[in-house]
């Protein structure tokens, strides 16, 4: 239970999204929004109650502006701002997505809305790609246990069927592969400077670091409020 200032400080800390899972998620506000329309349709408020609800609402809504830029990125993000700088347009990127997960496919939408338009699709199980492949418009590619660079620029592994091994790349232009699958599936030794290779546990020790940038981004907000 809290009380006084503290019930206050609480409210518009929830308010702010800075106690959900998902750091400065809007759909807390809503729902608070929604509680105090509620609240006014089966009681009177007192002028107290309306200064908590509203001046929460307004500091979660102040803070989102100020500072939700800076929140933790989705994979899908954190994967299109390590790819997208050496290349001069999305449209020169072609993407090959080994596996048909969730993760791939949630990844494969962000890409497709960045402008991505070279995309295809490698799995196992062919048959579950043929609907996909027809609603999204996209190729696919015969299934290999060896990849190969010479055709695309980035491949996404997110598969536990099997062990991939790479072909020994000839690039002279950056490519990149991303295994993200556990355990790792991708048998990657090659040493080639034009080739930049990222398992999970380089992406999961990228969300460490801003992990902690976020627990001072929220002090930071607390202290706001």
């Amino acid at each position: 239970s809290y009380f006084s200032y503290d019930c206050f400080l609480h409210l518009a800390k929830v308010a702010s999204g800075l106690d959900s899972a998902r750091f400065f998620e809007s759909e807390i506000q809503r729902q608070i929004k929604k509680s105090y329309q509620a609240s006014m349709e089966k009681r009177t408020l007192s002028g107290v109650m309306h200064y908590v609800f509203q001046k929460s609402l307004h500091v979660g809504k102040e803070l989102r502006s100020l500072y939700s830029h800076r929140k933790r990125p989705s994979l899908e993000k954190t994967l299109w701002d390590v790819v997208k700088n050496p290349f001069e347009s999305p449209q020169v990127l072609s993407v090959l997505f080994v596996g048909f997960s969730q993760t791939n496919r949630q990844i494969f939408d962000y890409f497709r809305r960045k402008g991505v338009e070279k995309i295809a699709f490698s799995s196992r199980n062919a048959s579950a790609l043929q609907s996909f492949s027809k609603e999204k418009n996209i190729r696919i590619v015969p299934w290999k246990e060896q990849l190969s660079l010479e055709e695309f620029s980035v491949i996404m592994v997110a598969s536990n069927q099997t062990k991939l091994s790479l072909e020994k790349p000839k690039r002279r232009k950056p490519a990149f592969v991303f295994d993200l699958s556990v355990p790792r599936v991708v048998d990657y030794k090659e040493q080639n400077p034009e080739v930049v290779f990222h398992n999970m546990e380089d992406i999961d020790q990228y969300f460490l670091e801003r992990k902690e940038e976020e627990k001072t981004l929220k002090k930071l907000c607390e202290q706001s409020v």
